[in-house]
């Protein structure tokens, strides 16, 4: 019960207005962003699944960024603590729009942006990384999925993570299709737990 409070005071804290556009080139290293048009800030969640440390450089496109970004890490002991730490390290430095980063092993790191600049006027949403819209495609009935599964393509991904966050806080009767995952009929921090530890899958 620890863990589920934990990541969902942390979601609740950091998700931004919006989600946009992020892509990994990797499974084990998942990418997620959040963007506040009125503040014109964005947020960076970086979820390294190995168990070793990983440099990244993330790419940030259609946005302005500062010239650095806060850092909180969510990490434990390994794959296994069931009560991790979540900390404020120190501010990294961003460079022509990369953010250039070493990510602990089996952590969530988080890069918050406060763009002191004008919001931007590009008609384009900001994106980090190699970019690509998804868009969800929900089936209308989904039968023995995995847990996490909205769209019963049998893969954990962003797709499902979409289904969660578009219903979130809502009541549903639909079950997994609209991110229920545990079927009590709320989407709530319980499901993005069970849609967080199934990812990639």
């Amino acid at each position: 019960m620890y863990l589920t409070g934990l990541i969902t005071s942390i979601w609740t804290k950091y998700k931004g207005e919006k989600l946009i556009g992020a892509t990994s080139s990797t499974t084990t290293l998942p990418v997620y962003a959040t963007y506040t048009t009125g503040s014109n800030n964005l947020t960076v969640f970086v979820i390294n699944k190995k168990t070793t440390s990983r440099t990244v450089d993330i790419s940030l496109q259609n946005y302005t960024a500062p010239t650095s970004a806060q850092t909180w890490k969510l990490k434990g002991t390994g794959p296994d603590d069931t009560h991790p730490t979540f900390t404020q390290t120190d501010p990294i430095t961003i460079t022509n729009n990369v953010i250039h980063a070493t990510l602990d092993p089996v952590s969530l790191t988080i890069f918050t942006l406060n763009a002191s600049s004008p919001p931007n006027t590009s008609t384009k949403a900001p994106t980090a990384t190699n970019i690509q819209t998804r868009t969800p495609t929900l089936t209308p009935v989904c039968i023995n999925a995995p847990r996490g599964d909205a769209n019963c393509d049998g893969k954990i991904d962003g797709v499902d993570y979409v289904a969660w966050l578009s219903h979130y806080n809502q009541l549903t009767s639909n079950g997994p299709k609209d991110g229920d995952f545990n079927k009590d009929t709320k989407v709530d921090g319980i499901d993005f737990v069970i849609w967080f530890t199934n990812y990639g899958t």
